[in-house]
């Protein structure tokens, strides 16, 4: 969402296509379908990246397919963007911003000194 005049000129470049991807995996919120319908106002209607009917066709194939909607319609419109390298970045960008994430709860885990045995839990002496 950078305004008014990306979604009059449409300008694309794959690097501002990759750098959506990464901001929306960072900061968008919500369940699978918000995810989808915000990049169906953001790169369909407003910026006009991808075609409607590649968003429509993705978006089915992303729910005939187990496991996550949002992540596999982005995968599926990198593919539609950039063929295999352009799926491959956006999948790599969405499993990059939960990666910290995951870094914070490791440290987490070992700045508490808690050992789980047995399903007991006892400190580990310092």
């Amino acid at each position: 969402m950078r305004g008014q005049d990306e979604s009059i000129d449409g300008s694309y470049s794959f690097g501002r296509f990759l750098a959506y991807f990464l901001r929306l995996g960072a900061l968008g919120f919500g369940g699978p379908v918000a995810l989808a319908g915000a990049m169906q106002r953001d790169l369909v209607d407003r910026r006009r990246w991808v075609e409607q009917v590649d968003y429509d066709e993705g978006l089915a194939l992303a729910q005939l397919s187990p496991g996550p909607l949002a992540a596999q319609l982005a995968i599926y419109l990198g593919w539609v963007r950039g063929r295999a390298l352009g799926a491959f970045l956006v999948m790599f960008e969405k499993t990059l911003d939960a990666e910290p994430v995951g870094r914070v709860g490791l440290w987490s885990k070992a700045d508490s000194q808690v050992l789980f045995d047995d399903f007991t839990v006892k400190r580990l002496s310092p």
